[in-house]
């Protein structure tokens, strides 16, 4: 127990100034020890004779660390500024005759400046508190616009990002090449519509720009009766919209041709409507099959399950009548065999009679055939099965030598 009045002569100890009412001393006779210093009332002291020891200004009421210490952080007493010794290496310092180094600017307390004079450099505007500055003498730079407080402004050198600073918080991209710009005096460009605060605007004037607009045609539109759902204008053909009535349904205008439309009828099926040619159906007698009514499409054949069928009845259609010139048929009486049409000149032809054979037909020239009498012609050798020949009276040509089973043979003229 401490009796008022009492000193205290055991080093390290607690005592309580009887001089100075409700003041804390330890004693200063014992390096290290903290004190309160009686004459300034409520000021804590820690002996700065000893290294790394910390003390706080009678004067200032300043934090101070011995910076005769290396590595030990000291508080300027006449601007509060914390400063880190320079002459330690190793140590952080904030210096402006170091380029690059971190320097606390001791003219505006509180203000982070970093020098300026080296490029990529950060500073803080210390005449503007708490604003960010970046030199913008070094194009590609990042600097802060000190006018507008809190606003980020980007050097207008080329392939700089700016800030438009009339603007409070709006972006701007300058014009220089290579630069995104939001304008519509561009082709192309992205605009933020300063009409309507935070609102995404393109410039329905030019070519392949993207505008949010209702009452313009192919615009994109958010349904604002539905919240959280997208819509397309109805108004315009060939325009996705959300089925309002069915939450989250993808629906579209069945009047409206070249539409796709999702069959209500059955749920989460697409459809389309029959009427309009070069339309795609989904056969709803057919679970999962891909069927079309209408000529020149692709259709599947209802009677076989997942089965790929053509119409016989268009011309130019990949089907399987063999009457129409050009057209790719599929064998009925030899299975998974190909066949072309023979009467037709440049046909490729698969022979029935030879199931999975390749023939050609050799009544026609320039055409790929065993036909020994057409220059340039492919032939097989007849007299060595699987073997490729090559009319040796054509000058160039390739041959497969007979007495060799395939080997390739080259004539040559004397």
């Amino acid at each position: 127990m401490i009796i008022p009045g009492t000193a205290i002569t055991t080093p390290g100890a607690i005592e309580i100034d009887t001089t100075t009412p409700g003041a804390i001393e330890i004693d200063t006779t014992t390096p290290g020890a903290i004190q309160i210093d009686t004459n300034l009332s409520r000021a804590l002291k820690i002996d700065t004779t000893t290294p790394r020891g910390i003390e706080i200004d009678t004067n200032t009421r300043a934090i101070e660390i011995d910076s005769t210490t290396p590595r030990a952080i000291e508080i300027d007493t006449t601007t509060r500024a914390i400063e880190i010794d320079t002459t330690t290496p190793g140590a952080i310092e904030i210096d402006t005759n170091t380029p690059g180094a971190i320097q606390i600017d001791t003219t505006t307390p509180g203000a982070i400046d970093i020098d300026t004079t080296t490029p990529r450099a950060i500073e803080i505007d210390t005449n503007t508190p708490r604003a960010i500055e970046i030199d913008t003498t070094t194009p590609g730079s990042v600097k802060i616009d000190t006018t507008t407080p809190r606003a980020i402004k980007i050097d207008t050198s080329p392939k700089a990002i700016k800030m438009d600073t009339t603007t409070p918080r709006a972006i701007k991209i300058d014009t220089s090449p290579k630069a995104i710009k939001i304008d519509t005096t561009t082709p192309r460009a992205i605009k933020i519509d300063t009409t309507t605060p935070r609102a995404i605007n393109i410039d329905t004037t030019t070519p392949r720009a993207i505008k949010i607009n209702n009452p313009t045609p192919r615009a994109i539109k958010i349904n604002n009766p539905t919240p959280r759902a997208i819509k397309i204008d109805t108004r315009t053909p060939r325009a996705i919209k959300i089925d309002t009535t069915t939450s989250r349904a993808i629906k579209d205008d069945t009047t409206t041709p070249r539409a796709i439309k999702i069959d209500t009828t059955t749920p989460r099926a697409i459809k389309d409507d029959t009427t309009t040619p070069r339309a795609i159906k989904i056969d709803t007698t057919t679970p999962r099959a891909i069927r079309d009514t209408t000529t020149r499409a692709i259709k599947i054949d209802t009677t076989t399950p997942r089965a790929i069928k053509i119409d016989t009845t268009t011309p130019r259609a990949i089907k399987d009548d063999t009457t129409t010139p050009r057209a790719i048929k599929i064998d009925t009486t030899t299975p998974r065999a190909i066949k072309i049409d023979t009467s037709t000149p440049r046909a490729i032809k698969i022979d029935t009679s030879t199931p999975r054979a390749i023939k050609i037909n050799t009544s026609i020239p320039r055409a790929i055939k065993t036909d020994t009498t057409t220059p340039r012609a492919i032939k097989i050798d007849t007299t060595t099965p699987r073997a490729i020949k090559i009319d040796t009276t054509t000058p160039r040509a390739i041959k497969i030598d007979t007495t060799t089973p395939r080997a390739i043979k080259r004539y040559y003229y004397s």
